[in-house]
């Protein structure tokens, strides 16, 4: 997979090779290697949003989900993973599963908080 980081003000597009944080003050940055994609309030928050790229990553391939329960999950909890994959044919016998094919690329939208 390919994978395209948009920053935090919108204005850049890049296809990063590595991904770091550090820190300029007590402002926690997520760096790629030429400049800043975002700035955070903790490195906590800087280590979640490496994690949530890190997950993208590693979901490469067939994704299949089966009869989740999503009543307890907000549209926020599913953002990151919104352009993942696209959902193929039906499946007649799948008991449940959807399933759905790789894509090539994916734009992380780094968040504004």
């Amino acid at each position: 997979m390919e994978l395209w980081v948009r920053s935090q003000n919108k204005r850049l597009l890049i296809r990063p090779r590595a991904l770091s944080f550090g820190f300029a003050g007590n402002i926690c940055g997520v760096y790629y290697e030429n400049g800043c994609l975002g700035e955070y309030s903790t490195e906590q928050r800087c280590l979640e949003i490496i994690d949530e790229i890190q997950k993208i990553l590693q979901t490469d391939g067939l994704i299949f989900f089966e009869d989740i329960d999503t009543s307890g999950l907000k549209k926020e909890d599913l953002e990151p993973f919104k352009a993942l994959a696209y959902m193929s044919e039906p499946c007649g016998n799948c008991n449940g599963e959807v399933s759905f094919n790789q894509l090539g690329s994916y734009v992380y939208e780094m968040p504004q908080e």
